[in-house]
């Protein structure tokens, strides 16, 4: 049977769509299936996918028609939505509403998050629609937000005010004002009891305690439960309360509902402030814009303003779009992207970013991006969706919880009958202490205690210029035990100066220079780059190149003057059959002193070298330092660099393990190598040469993806700066989340576990594990947010 194979990129087949793990899926379960396909293979270093089949009963032609349409099948029927959630009281909630959408015909997953009160759901447009869903949500009981990703806010002033406001604030929580009027009935109650009044008196205060406070916590428990299926904590509430009164404990009834209601207002306005100081995180663009239109300034929303919009921006004001400066000098302060508070100078050409504020100049600013794919509104919608998104620990923990509670109704059923039925003990007692049971059944504390730690640690981050694309990675993170760094562009600046031109067999510097930059004008590479300005610069006219082709990690050909020209490495130059013997000594000096050579040649003969330096960056050392001695990591450095400047590079920072003259695909090699002998692997690139390299890693950093769009879309975790400390910094959060987690689940269980055996031996009434079980909510919250002021 004839057979052939075939390379398809998974980012053509899925654009937009192809960091969808099921949408990947489903495409390559669709291929699987076309006739003549005999195998697919997923090829994640390089995010292709190889086919294997026979041409006869399918052509190469059809096979990528037939793929194409598949892919475009898959990102159209499929689709992401995030939806901003009100009326959530705790994590229970969240758990109904995801049973209730999972019922959802065409619902192909959804994640609901507490914390955040946000949910990530993707679902099959041809037979859902994103307003059914909306609908849905509705019919349980909570309300659909319109959520604005960039609106004009004074962080400042918001913080000062929520401090002012503290229990105004309080009070306009949903529930605090039902709460208060509960909790006035049981003072009056326990007032009554107190003064010796008559005991009907004290009862009907205390039932109205439990009414009014029991008349929300029903309808959440019975209802939204019903409709979703779902047995919450509200469902063992109402049951243990009813249970409660049935036996003529209307004290402990109506005191257990007013502290539960209580505990909830104050878990929910606790994440109220959790949620603005997380959208507090960074400072949001502008509503309006003033826009040059017919010779004048105009006020505008963002929204209406256009690409190529000449935009003007006064000292003070912040920077309502991205763009390109085209008149004036100013100073930037770009911390809302950056992390770093220090001003940046802007002069004309220099790219400046939404949400900055602009310093004392007075400039002018051509639009580039409309409104929506704002640098900044990116970095919103990926931090917002990282937040919903659930990290390994708490998938684990949602896992227990959903059988633990059916698991704890079955054990107050037996406690409630077996001592009774068995040994003819008195019923009230054992009912009692089943409903007792039922309280600290509750796993609220548990749920909660991964979520409020990770996005907290989420927010932490982007609040210094780290966008963490989601709890995973901010778990993996702690856990590696190497860190791989590229050299140009990472641990360097990447801004090449030519230091020395050297020519050979009686070519001259100009000549050189000149053949250099012919091809060098035509090629991407920074390297190349470096050498055409250098040309312009001393006023060398280079001759056009025709033919022109890069070759990635090697060098670049093309026709000069009539002749074949070459520029690039010396095995890429050899490889074309150029001896480079005459600067055997040259070259291993120089690059010994950390100089880059790019070689030339013209015809076939050698030209000579252009010697190229770079500087590494001002907080290389301390950060490898850091790595190595603090945080115990292993640091490996790779480089497309000569293996003489790579190790040059290395022995400054005190980098052992070197690997030079790697190509990209060789970088693929090593750090899967890395992977099996260590386990977990971080790599650290510029987000773009470096792409194959940072998917092969368990976690992958971009360096500078402020300017880089490719960067923040594909990379595990982007630093919006070129700051390198922030590595380690990350490291240290991860490890100080995950201990965050492991304490709140340690104390959550453990408090269950002590009033478990309490409410077993009657040691505990329903007011005890009540105040319990929301005690220990509140405290693993506040345990969390603490991540939201790591200074690590």
């Amino acid at each position: 049977m004839p057979r052939s194979e075939i390379s398809l990129t998974i980012a053509t087949l899925l654009p937009q769509f192809e960091d969808c793990r099921s949408c990947r899926d489903r495409l390559v379960t669709g291929l699987r299936g076309l006739p003549g396909v005999e195998t697919v293979h997923e090829r994640e270093d390089d995010e292709q996918l190889r086919l294997a089949f026979d041409h006869d009963v399918l052509p190469a032609e059809e096979l990528t028609r037939r793929a194409a349409a598949l892919g475009m099948q898959v990102a159209s029927h499929y689709r992401h939505g995030l939806i901003s959630i009100q009326g959530m009281d705790c994590s229970e909630c969240a758990r109904t509403i995801e049973k209730g959408m999972k019922r959802l015909a065409g619902i192909a997953s959804v994640s609901v998050s507490f914390p955040t009160a946000a949910m990530l759901v993707e679902y099959d447009g041809t037979r859902i629609s994103e307003f059914e869903i909306e609908s849905s949500v509705r019919r349980l009981g909570y309300t659909v937000e319109e959520h604005d990703e960039c609106c004009e806010h004074d962080h400042e002033g918001h913080e000062h005010a929520m401090r002012a406001r503290f229990f105004g604030q309080l009070l306009q929580t949903q529930g605090a004002v039902v709460t208060m009027i509960s909790g006035c009935f049981m003072l009056a109650g326990l007032v009554a009891g107190a003064l010796s009044s008559p005991g009907w008196v004290a009862r009907v205060l205390f039932a109205l305690a439990l009414a009014t406070a029991g008349a929300r916590v029903a309808r959440r428990g019975g209802l939204k439960a019903v409709r979703a299926f779902a047995l919450d904590m509200y469902f063992l509430m109402t049951v243990a309360c009813i249970g409660a009164a049935c036996l003529g404990e209307w004290s402990e009834a109506g005191g257990a509902m007013f502290l539960f209601c209580l505990g909830t207002t104050l878990e929910t306005f606790t994440f109220d402030r959790a949620r603005g100081a997380i959208r507090a995180v960074l400072a949001l663009s502008p509503t309006e814009a003033r826009v040059v239109r017919a010779g004048r300034e105009t006020l505008v929303p963002v929204e209406e303003v256009l690409p190529g919009e000449r935009l003007v921006v006064r000292p003070g004001e912040k920077i309502p779009l991205d763009g390109v400066v085209v008149s004036g000098t100013t100073a930037v302060n770009e911390a809302p992207i950056t992390g770093e508070a220090l001003p940046v100078v802007k002069a004309m050409g220099a790219w400046v970013y939404a949400g900055s504020l602009n310093g004392q100049g007075h400039v002018e600013v051509e639009a580039r991006r409309p409104y929506r794919e704002n640098t900044i509104a990116r970095v919103i919608h990926l931090v917002e969706k990282a937040q919903a998104g659930k990290a390994p620990a708490q998938r684990t923990i949602e896992r227990f919880a959903r059988w633990y509670t059916p698991a704890v109704l079955m054990v107050a059923l037996t406690v409630a009958t077996a001592a009774p039925l068995l040994f003819h003990a008195p019923w009230t007692v054992w009912i009692g202490r089943a409903m007792v049971l039922l309280v600290v059944a509750c796993p609220c504390a548990l749920v909660i205690s991964t979520p409020v730690s990770v996005i907290s640690a989420i927010a932490s981050a982007s609040r210094k210029g780290v966008l963490v694309k989601g709890g995973t990675h901010l778990e993996v993170i702690g856990t590696s035990r190497v860190v791989v760094f590229d050299k140009t562009g990472t641990l360097t600046l990447g801004h090449h100066d030519v230091d020395e031109v050297v020519p050979v067999g009686g070519a001259t510097v100009e000549r050189v220079l000149a053949v250099a930059a012919a091809l060098g004008a035509r090629s991407e590479h920074p390297l190349s780059a470096a050498i055409a300005e250098h040309a312009r610069r001393v006023r060398i006219e280079a001759p056009a190149a025709e033919a022109f082709e890069a070759v990635p990690g090697r060098g670049a050909r093309g026709r000069v003057d009539g002749r074949e020209g070459l520029l690039g490495s010396r095995a890429f130059l050899e490889a074309s059959s150029v001896s480079c013997a005459a600067l055997d000594a040259q070259l291993a000096r120089l690059e010994a002193e950390g100089k880059t050579a790019v070689l030339v040649a013209l015809g076939g003969d050698l030209l000579g070298a252009v010697l190229l330096s770079d500087h590494v960056r001002e907080k290389a050392a301390d950060c490898v330092r850091a790595l190595r001695g603090e945080l115990g990591q292993e640091v490996v450095l790779l480089s497309g660099d000569s293996p003489a400047v790579a190790a040059a590079v290395g022995k400054a920072l005190g980098i052992e393990r070197v690997q030079g003259g790697v190509l990209p695909e060789q970088k693929v090699e090593a750090v899967r190598e890395l992977r099996r002998r260590y386990g977990r692997v971080v790599m650290v690139g510029d987000g773009v040469n470096d792409a194959p390299a940072l998917k092969e890693a368990s976690v992958g950093i971009a360096m500078g993806a402020a300017g880089t769009d490719l960067a923040i879309e594909t990379a595990d975790i982007a630093l919006m700066a070129d700051d390198l400390s922030r590595v380690p910094f990350l490291i240290r959060l991860s490890r100080s989340t995950v201990a965050t987690i492991r304490a709140n689940i340690a104390v959550s269980l453990g408090v269950k576990l002590l009033f478990f055996g309490l409410a077993l031996c009657g040691a505990v009434n329903l007011w005890g594990a009540v105040a319990s079980d929301m005690g220990v909510s509140l405290l693993v919250t506040l345990n969390g947010m603490r991540l939201l002021r790591d200074r690590a």
